[in-house]
């Protein structure tokens, strides 16, 4: 996991998601939901988003869209 985040920040990005537990905390990982940072309104899943921030701009917030390949033809 840290070899994963050095290389995003050494890449130039400012933040990572992930969904999953509380396991993730040790690595930095914040409530994302905090931020505003959803998959959708309501999602039972908002609260296992996590969020770390790699440059201390911690502006960023809105909904979650995973690749394309994740959704179906309806964008679902």
């Amino acid at each position: 996991m840290e070899f994963s985040l050095q290389h995003a920040k050494e890449g130039g990005f400012k933040w990572v998601v992930l969904i999953g537990g509380d396991y993730y905390t040790q690595f930095g990982f914040e409530l994302a939901l905090q931020y505003g940072i959803v998959l959708s309104d309501n999602h039972p899943e908002n609260a296992y988003i996590k969020v770390k921030f790699l440059d201390p701009n911690r502006q960023v917030s809105g909904p979650i869209r995973s690749c394309d390949s994740f959704y179906d033809e309806n964008g679902a």
